[in-house]
């Protein structure tokens, strides 16, 4: 009898050890998986002067309607003096999902003032951008549109609630805004791989004098005969991997300011900021293979693109 319990007791004793070494390796494996989130988020900024800032965030996730849906919108609960939020359904939000993003759909914003002030509105950080859209700002009032991607809004809002002032729009990178004033236009045109391709298109994005530049602008000099036209000074960008460097191309010697690299999750990861007159610029770059975006700022327009490295 005796000896039936010790056998018993062994045998208990290696199923549990066997168990609770499968529980191990079992967690461990699920620490070991790590979840990529490839889903589209933009991160816009507010500023005013009761407020340090505010930052509003909207997911786009193909499980989510334009209306609440809980679990992934966040209602506001702590109201600052001067603020910003998101509109659904009369209610106050930071965070908003919505299912999809697509040209001119308008994404509703609250402004509460507690004084009339001066206040900003802009991108503070996109993830996962579309390379097809460009986030705008619309004055419903006034029935204009400011490019907040590429630079800050600014204006002065009247005392109390503004919820029928401004939505978040998008604009595709062909758009021209035909406001009556330049402030800083910006070619777009899609990157090649090699120097046989050509660019694609334009896009000369007009704004108003509000819509401030991260960068002051001037306007250069006419260099040659043949680029006498703001259209006829493109620059053509491209990877180049024989030397692991970004070529610009620049027959008309535009005067190059800065040249920014991205990464596709909006993160900047190289600055070039000095000054290039050169017809060819060669820019060495060692990053990992896959789709960047590169803007380059020069005296008259800023030049975005997408640059795939392979």
């Amino acid at each position: 009898m005796r000896n039936a319990i010790i056998i018993l007791l062994i045998a208990c004793c290696t199923l549990s050890t066997s168990y609770a070494t499968t529980l191990i390796k079992e967690s461990k494996n699920l620490k070991a998986t790590t979840y990529s989130d490839e889903r589209p988020k933009f991160r816009i900024g507010f500023d005013a002067p009761q407020i340090d800032h505010r930052q509003l965030l909207l997911t786009i996730d193909p499980n989510t309607t334009d209306g609440v849906d809980y679990g992934y919108d966040a209602e506001m609960y702590q109201m600052i003096e001067d603020d910003m939020y998101w509109l659904l359904d009369s209610n106050k939000y930071v965070i908003q999902a919505t299912n999809e993003v697509i040209i001119d759909k308008e994404i509703p914003l609250g402004i509460i003032m507690s004084a009339s002030g001066n206040i900003e509105i802009k991108v503070d950080e996109l993830e996962n951008p579309m390379s097809d859209l460009v986030v705008y700002l619309k004055d419903l009032e006034l029935n204009k549109f400011y490019n907040i991607q590429d630079s800050v809004f600014r204006t002065i809002l009247p005392q109390g609630e503004h919820h029928s002032k401004f939505v978040i729009t998008f604009k595709s990178v062909d758009y021209i805004n035909e406001t009556p004033t330049v402030e800083e236009p910006i070619e777009d045109d899609t990157i090649v791989e090699d120097e046989t391709e050509s660019e694609d298109g334009t896009n000369d994005i007009i704004g108003e004098p509000i819509i401030v530049p991260v960068d002051s602008v001037s306007v250069p000099e006419v260099v040659a005969d043949n680029c006498s036209n703001i259209k006829k000074r493109k620059l053509q960008v491209f990877y180049n991997k024989r030397s692991a460097s970004i070529v610009i191309k620049n027959k008309c010697e535009v005067d190059v300011k800065k040249v920014t690299l991205f990464n596709r999750r909006g993160r900047r990861i190289k600055v070039w900021k000095r000054e290039f007159n050169r017809k060819r610029i060669s820019l060495p770059i060692v990053v990992k293979k896959g789709m960047y975006f590169i803007h380059v700022k020069t005296n008259e327009t800023v030049l975005r693109k997408r640059l795939l490295i392979k």
